[in-house]
């Protein structure tokens, strides 16, 4: 059997996607980073979420080709050099981008903003590279069961990858080992298997994002944004009253930037009623 079925059998996982259809182009970057960025992968476009082998038009396998090489070049950095190439199973025309793990890590999205006529990464840019303020990861082990007494204590403050590798380093330097015996072999674990729970604390929030996906910071906002905040920062709540005297602007101006911050996740509303309120997004700096 066709080793390429076999493994579509097998459905997605960490180093298998499927796509029924072509991917929008921010969509197929970001896979294709996000491969680069772990253990490789392969994204197949012809195979529906149910393994289901669907195919692609033959006649329009050479302008995927051509797209997919102008997209990565376009949007990935540093460079990334896939193999792409097209399998016929069960008569179904199927296009292949095999992505192998990249040696010059972090990639990244080649996501650029103007600001005042400056071009400059994005906040999610600037997170992975370390240049984002507050993209630090601080690790501690305390004495007994509450945080008075320090037994060790690092700060991490570089890229994102290099931050992600120390973390690990620190956890295992003060994790248990166990041992039991399999096969006749002695096998050791840590108490915290280290796939996948070292990453997804770092990474989790209610869903898993996307490396790249862009987030808010005190550069992005306009000078009323920024009293609201500051505002905010002082009195842990606002209501849209207050804002009248605060910015001097009518009421209907001011719905119209409360709602632009909560639309950017800044802020939230609490209650829908008269006496609604807002509030800081708890993880926005």
């Amino acid at each position: 059997m066709n080793n390429l079925l076999l493994e579509i059998q097998k459905g997605e996982n960490k180093k298998l996607e499927f796509k029924v259809k072509f991917p929008k182009s921010e969509t197929l970057a970001k896979t294709i980073i996000a491969f680069s960025n772990t253990a490789g992968g392969k994204l197949i476009i012809g195979v529906d979420d149910n393994r289901n082998i669907i195919g692609i038009d033959e006649d329009k396998v050479f302008e995927y080709e051509e797209k997919i090489a102008s997209i990565i070049s376009d949007l990935c950095y540093p460079v990334i050099l896939p193999e792409i190439y097209i399998q016929n199973i069960n008569s179904k025309i199927l296009l292949v981008i095999e992505v192998f793990r990249g040696a010059l890590l972090p990639y990244y999205l080649k996501l650029i903003k103007t600001l005042n006529n400056q071009e400059i990464p994005t906040n999610a840019l600037s997170i992975i590279l370390g240049k984002f303020d507050n993209s630090s990861i601080k690790c501690a082990r305390f004495k007994g069961t509450n945080k008075e007494i320090f037994i060790d204590k690092k700060e991490f403050n570089q890229d994102l990858f290099f931050n992600l590798e120390n973390t690990i380093k620190f956890l295992k330097n003060h994790l248990n080992l166990y041992a039991k015996v399999e096969e006749l072999q002695l096998k050791e674990n840590f108490e915290i298997k280290e796939e996948p729970n070292f990453v997804s604390v770092i990474f989790y929030r209610k869903k898993m994002p996307n490396i790249a996906e862009k987030m808010p910071n005190n550069s992005e906002l306009n000078e009323n944004e920024e009293k609201i905040i500051n505002y905010l920062e002082k009195n842990k709540k606002i209501y849209s009253k207050d804002l009248i005297k605060v910015l001097d602007l009518k009421e209907r101006t001011i719905r119209n930037i409360l709602t632009s911050l909560v639309k950017k996740g800044i802020i939230k509303k609490i209650g829908k009623t008269k006496g609604s309120y807002y509030i800081k997004v708890s993880n926005y700096e």
